[in-house]
């Protein structure tokens, strides 16, 4: 957390996807060492400047273990990822081994599970698998984040962002019931809302949960992220813990790491600067609306005398 009470936080827990995307722009295999690699750049180069950093079990612990550089504070992704045939993530568990060996290698200071939500599945098998998570996470005497994607049903893609949205309200009612310490979810409207629309749905899902919220970057570009963030934030968000709106196109790049240590730095100091400022707007009006009620307070209770 900053200062600002908000979250600026960079994912680098990315497994398979990674590999597609670096696949996709070099037109050829892409093996483990080369998603270490990238992590482990990636990791050089944001350093501390992300209020924290999420890392997978699979490739980010080695990752870890390579960086150069002092890296901020680390947030270990305990779920495992299974893919459809057409690429996406299908399926996710619990990781049933190897989370105590990779707990000593990063000290997290939280665990983080993603939950798909679908009106295919059964909310009472979400339900108890995002509880177990919770429960795993106390046992383990560690905050738990738990990760929101809603799918469409019975299509590949949302028709409509309004139905997106309102899936997505859906999954903050009903994953609230778990209690974990952050929710992390999408960005209402995948950034096509207008600013209002998105405040609006933000200010929906802060009723709908108990918890502080951050949002992902999934299904938002790069030039909208920083605009859907601040939108978000005003409805109640407390920042982000995003990476592909962030360093995604540098896995296009002839130079990543160059492009990582200019355009997607930049795009960092842009997201941080937002939610600082609206985290710090937040608490001034807060601030000044308890100033308020306790000076009608004192007026009525001498009036009352």
């Amino acid at each position: 957390m900053r200062a600002s009470g908000g979250f600026a936080m960079l994912a680098l827990d990315q497994r398979e996807s990674l590999r597609q995307m670096m696949e996709a722009s070099n037109s050829r295999g892409i093996q483990d060492k080369e998603l270490v690699d990238f992590k482990t750049t990636a990791l050089d180069i944001f350093s501390t400047k992300p209020s924290a950093v999420l890392l997978d079990i699979d490739f980010g612990i080695e990752a870890l273990s390579k960086a150069t550089a002092k890296v901020a504070p680390v947030i270990l992704a305990v779920d495992e990822l299974i893919s459809g045939n057409d690429g996406r993530v299908a399926i996710t568990k619990l990781v049933k081994s190897g989370i105590e060996s990779a707990i000593e290698a990063s000290s997290p200071v939280a665990l983080k599970f993603l939950m798909l939500w679908s009106e295919n599945d059964s909310a009472a098998e979400r339900l108890d698998l995002a509880g177990s998570f919770v429960e795993l996470c106390k046992k383990l005497q560690l905050p738990s984040v738990l990760e929101s994607i809603v799918r469409p049903k019975n299509r590949l893609t949302w028709s409509d962002p309004y139905l997106a949205a309102d899936a997505m309200l859906q999954a903050a009612h009903e994953l609230s019931a778990v209690k974990s310490d952050l929710y992390k979810c999408e960005v209402p409207g995948h950034g096509r809302f207008a600013t209002e629309e998105t405040i609006k749905y933000s200010k929906e899902i802060s009723q709908a949960i108990s918890s502080p919220w951050v949002v992902l970057s999934n299904g938002v570009s790069a030039a909208d992220f920083p605009k859907s963030v601040e939108s978000a934030c005003l409805g109640g968000a407390s920042g982000f813990l995003a990476g592909r709106a962030i360093w995604a196109d540098a896995v296009q790049s002839l130079d990543p790491k160059s492009f990582m240590k200019s355009e997607s730095i930049n795009r960092m100091d842009v997201l941080i600067k937002i939610v600082d400022e609206t985290l710090a707007n937040r608490h001034k009006s807060e601030a000044s609306a308890q100033r308020q009620r306790n000076t009608t307070g004192d007026r009525e209770e001498k009036e009352e005398q």
